[in-house]
């Protein structure tokens, strides 16, 4: 499955974006959800949101496109971890930021080993959220990551190191991207 779109407009502060980044939000709590929804519209982003796992995969089947998703972690039904799993199983490659009220060690190492980007408080509040998200989004489209912020890579377009195929997004964006 390749889920894409052209990524991200002056939200980003980014001169080479020519449109908003559309952000996936996964949130169980519905009123976290709905607010988080509207700061994260008001700084720029688009946003579709979803209640659950099982929402997210269902919209991903009919080719919603999007720059990244962020994945609450506990949820009822399909856990944030379990979601990352099963994004990763289809081919689905779009940078995952977990957002959770369940800020542990043992649950951060877990989010990175299998395949997040990043892992991110809810008690850090929303600024963060949205200086990790440009932060994201910015070194995805620039091919500078591995996934990981702790393991940023530079390499030149159209080859990167062993290990690397398929882990970033496969949109047109990033295509031109790396003839920049």
């Amino acid at each position: 499955m390749q889920v894409t779109k052209n990524v991200a407009g002056k939200a980003m502060g980014d001169h080479l974006r020519a449109s908003p980044a559309c952000i996936l939000l996964v949130e169980d709590d519905s009123g976290l959800r709905e607010a988080l929804r509207g700061d994260l519209m008001d700084r720029g982003f688009l946003v579709q949101d979803f209640p659950g796992g099982a929402a997210l995969l269902q919209a991903l089947d009919q080719h919603t496109e999007a720059d990244i998703i962020v994945l609450d972690w506990n949820m009822p039904g399909l856990s944030g971890i379990e979601v990352l799993s099963k994004l990763r199983e289809r081919g689905v490659t779009l940078p995952v930021v977990f957002l959770t009220g369940y800020n542990q060690v043992a649950r951060e190492k877990l989010a990175f080993e299998s395949g997040a980007f990043d892992f991110i408080g809810k008690e850090r509040g929303v600024d963060v959220l949205v200086r990790r998200l440009r932060v994201v989004l910015g070194t995805s489209k620039l091919g500078l990551t591995d996934q990981r912020p702790d393991k940023l890579r530079l390499w030149q377009a159209g080859s990167r190191p062993a290990g690397m195929s398929g882990l970033l997004g496969r949109s047109r964006c990033r295509a031109d991207c790396g003839r920049i």
